[in-house]
């Protein structure tokens, strides 16, 4: 059934590679016959009947020249095949991103996890403390491993730039978003001004 699915899918995308590509053809044709015109009518005298002619032609295929769009969201021509490999990338990337936030969502949580018990072990090492005698072994034992808890506390860092904690997933979602706005920026930019051309 997979390898059914995968013939279709990649039927699909050469029937569209040679749907666009015969949308730019015509495209092409259209603008090399208004050109036609014009040098034919070089051959023909001021006023003669095939000059005006060809004059009301090139006019015509000026007005209704062939333009081909999808669904009037964007014209299809020739770079329409490069903006679908983009756009293809960039799923790929968000789609890779993804799978990687997830591993790293478990690592930061992992490093928080270390963090909080650092903190509670020696804050256990205190509350002990009162249980014991205070000339006693095992209570003056607690106070230096409270003392080393202290001094030496989990930390982790992402190769010194920042500490990682809860606030780091918060940190992502945030950097996340803003690249997908200049993204969907950018690309609004683009077909903006593909449309004026």
């Amino acid at each position: 059934m997979n390898k059914k699915k995968t013939q279709c899918s990649g039927s699909m995308q050469m029937e569209s590679l040679y749907i666009i590509m015969c949308c730019e053809r015509a495209t092409v044709a259209g603008n090399r016959m208004k050109q036609l015109c014009h040098k034919l009518q070089e051959d023909f005298g001021d006023n003669s009947s095939p000059r005006k002619e060809l004059f009301k032609l090139a006019q015509l295929v000026e007005n209704f020249k062939p333009k081909f769009t999808a669904a009037n969201f964007f014209v299809i021509n020739q770079s329409t095949i490069l903006d679908i490999i983009n756009i293809a990338t960039t799923y790929l990337i968000v789609v890779i991103q993804f799978c990687s936030a997830g591993e790293s969502v478990c690592i930061i949580i992992c490093c928080e996890q270390a963090v909080s018990a650092g903190n509670k072990t020696k804050g256990l090492c205190y509350k002990l403390q009162e249980n014991f005698d205070p000339k006693s072994r095992t209570k003056k034992e607690l106070f230096k491993l409270a003392e080393i808890v202290q001094t030496f506390k989990p930390e982790f860092t992402a190769a010194n730039f920042f500490v990682i904690n809860k606030g780091t997933i918060l940190q992502i979602i945030s950097i996340a978003t803003t690249y997908l706005i200049v993204i969907i920026e950018f690309y609004s930019t683009l077909q903006r001004s593909a449309v004026e051309v």
